[in-house]
């Protein structure tokens, strides 16, 4: 004898059937997902190359600066050793 299909069971069915098209849909839309976020990857990629050529740059100015700063530094030392060794010759020659 055939077993007669009940409503609820019917139900159950249709449920199941649109809880997969959902499933199917979110795959379809994955694509699309999985592709955006090769782009957002490839702009992060672009992004960090321009962020450590400029880095490059700034680290070659910064080092410019230091060494500016002590050719500064040397040379003000060399003024000021040549100022005293001739205000103690001038002394000298007073006392002396």
């Amino acid at each position: 004898m055939d077993e007669y299909v009940t409503r609820r069971e019917v139900d159950m069915l249709r449920t199941d059937i649109s809880e997969t098209k959902k499933a199917i849909e979110d795959l379809r839309s994955g694509n699309s997902t999985v592709a955006v976020l090769g782009m957002q990857i490839s702009t992060i990629t672009r992004d960090l190359l321009e962020l450590k050529t400029d880095m490059a740059v700034r680290f070659t100015k910064h080092e410019e600066i230091h060494q500016a700063d002590e050719s500064a530094r040397t040379a003000s030392r060399r003024w000021m050793i040549g100022t005293v060794i001739s205000m103690l010759v001038a002394l000298g020659g007073l006392y002396g």
